[in-house]
């Protein structure tokens, strides 16, 4: 017994210290411990209400409107109105339209095309007379869109490289 009293107090006077033992922030008469205690932490759950909502429900205008397409503005429109087309109707209408040239795009090649017979490399190079044309397959071409069909010619001849140069 006396041997189990001993161990206790052993026990105790590792973990229970002196007061002027104490060292650090735990010494300063206003230290207060930082870690709240359970009770403390959360008086109430988050999602509680402190106070009960009051709705208004005896007159049918103080009712609140929680839907929301009541209050969408979009939904506020006329409706579009569709007409539905039948075979009949649009063949009507293609026998009455007349199309005019100008209806439709300028073709892609205009109409200056010039054979060239003696075609260096198969056919793919850049023409040195003016800056709007290029030879592809021994035709040159005058195109509308220099920057972009410059591109493509480059792209060909990119492309071509590896072939022209095994010869």
């Amino acid at each position: 017994m006396a041997s189990a009293a001993k161990s206790l107090i052993q026990t105790l006077r590792r973990y229970v210290k002196k007061p002027w033992e104490i060292t650090g922030p735990l010494a300063s008469p206003e230290y207060r411990a930082a870690v709240p205690k359970a009770t403390e932490y959360r008086l109430s759950c988050p999602a509680t209400v402190p106070a009960k909502a009051i709705v208004p429900t005896s007159l049918p205008e103080t009712v609140y409107d929680i839907k929301y397409f009541s209050r969408d503005q979009r939904r506020n429109r006329p409706p579009i109105k569709r007409t539905v087309l039948k075979k009949a109707d649009v063949e009507k209408m293609m026998k009455e339209k007349t199309f005019d040239p100008s209806d439709f795009p300028r073709p892609y090649l205009t109409a200056k095309v010039e054979e060239d017979e003696n075609a260096i490399g198969g056919g793919y190079q850049l023409c040195c007379k003016t800056v709007d044309c290029y030879m592809m397959s021994g035709v040159r071409f005058f195109v509308r869109d220099r920057a972009v069909e410059l591109k493509r010619v480059f792209g060909i001849l990119l492309a071509l490289l590896p072939a022209l140069w095994k010869d």
